[in-house]
């Protein structure tokens, strides 16, 4: 009796291996990142686990991909330059052994637009037609974004040597820097945008939290306090978005009211398609949010899509196709939105950068 217990135990055992070692050989594998929220910018790599608090469901038809259509991809050309250095031209990189890179970040402005020309030390400021104005030097060795104050400063941010934001005057006069590192920074890599409400300064870390670094005269923060989202254009939103957790289809938006203190809309939009990264997520001055995306088919198939959203319930008002980049050059941000809407995009060609200008609706 006792050795057919002995033989029923390691028949048993037997099965039971074999069943694991099926079950390891057909598991699903999830690759590294594969679940990871989608990027707010080109740079780094992941964005926060946060979800709606609430979701207003979009048909898929409204999220669908859009097929492109000569108009879209178009769009209007505001300026063109080649690549090199002087008033025609902007300068990219293609060393052997470290990322490519082109002219790392813009703004569109209300009365033009200015370009982060890094390589070449300097932003270049535009008129309301595409022409060159002027240039403003940079004494930051490594700037990869930039963003306008309240009264025409000028911030360019270097978060990975000098780790600091260099902040001009309207003239182009420097007023000083901002440290990157310190209380809720310890490493200015980690940094993912630089942004502006009223004079104050903050930077984004890990597409996380905003930092207050100072105000725009140069003045460092010692308290360094933090706020939960991007600012919209007006101050009175905070913006979150990221790609939803178990479906990398669907995008969810969050809009919080900054005077209440509470959510003020919540969307969850299916794109028809894996969104590759994130792009933009901005607002204009009547508070449409704006917010663009690479939405991958496959490997031979990737659509930019850009996506306005209504102020008041978060419903989707637009799409508009865009030209997708496929150039290796690294960049920080390719789209801005100006105060009536009006968005401005780089696109990047072996002839140099085309500058278009959309409106979503």
């Amino acid at each position: 009796m006792q050795n057919r217990w002995k033989l029923l135990s390691a028949v048993v055992f037997v099965v039971l291996g074999l069943a694991a070692l099926v079950w390891f050989l057909t598991r699903p594998v999830y690759l590294p990142g594969e679940h990871d929220h989608v990027l707010l910018s080109h740079v780094q790599a992941t964005v926060p686990a946060s979800e709606p608090l609430r979701s207003l469901e979009v048909p898929e038809t409204q999220g669908a991909a859009a097929t492109p259509t000569p108009a879209a991809l178009n769009g209007t050309v505001y300026a063109h330059f080649g690549w090199g250095s002087g008033q025609s031209a902007l300068a990219r990189d293609r060393p052997e052994e470290a990322n490519p890179e082109a002219p790392m970040s813009l703004i569109a402005t209300d009365d033009g637009a200015v370009v982060l020309d890094q390589l070449n030390g300097r932003v270049v400021r535009l008129d309301k037609n595409g022409k060159f104005v002027r240039e403003d030097k940079l004494h930051v060795q490594a700037a990869q974004e930039i963003a306008l104050g309240p009264h025409g400063e000028l911030l360019a941010m270097d978060r990975l040597i000098s780790k600091e934001v260099e902040i001009l005057d309207k003239a182009g006069h420097s007023l000083g820097k901002l440290p990157l590192e310190g209380k809720g920074i310890e490493n200015g890599g980690s940094t993912t945008g630089l942004f502006v409400s009223g004079d104050k300064v903050y930077a984004e870390t890990s597409h996380s939290v905003l930092i207050e670094l100072g105000d725009v005269g140069g003045k460092a923060s010692a308290e360094r306090t933090q706020l939960s989202g991007r600012p919209s254009r007006d101050g009175s939103m905070l913006l979150s978005a990221g790609r939803k957790d178990g479906d990398g289809t669907r995008l969810w938006i969050n809009a919080l009211s900054t005077a209440k203190k509470q959510m003020k809309w919540a969307r969850d939009v299916g794109m028809g398609a894996p969104i590759r990264q994130i792009l933009l997520l901005e607002s204009d001055m009547r508070g449409v949010v704006y917010t663009a995306m690479e939405l991958a088919h496959d490997d031979q198939h990737v659509v930019t899509q850009l996506m306005c959203l209504a102020p008041d319930d978060g419903r989707v008002l637009g799409r508009v196709t865009l030209p997708t980049n496929t150039l290796p050059e690294e960049t920080f941000r390719d789209l801005s939105v100006r105060d009536d809407g009006t968005v401005l995009y780089v696109h990047r060609t072996e002839d140099g950068s085309q500058y278009l200008q959309y409106h979503c609706p």
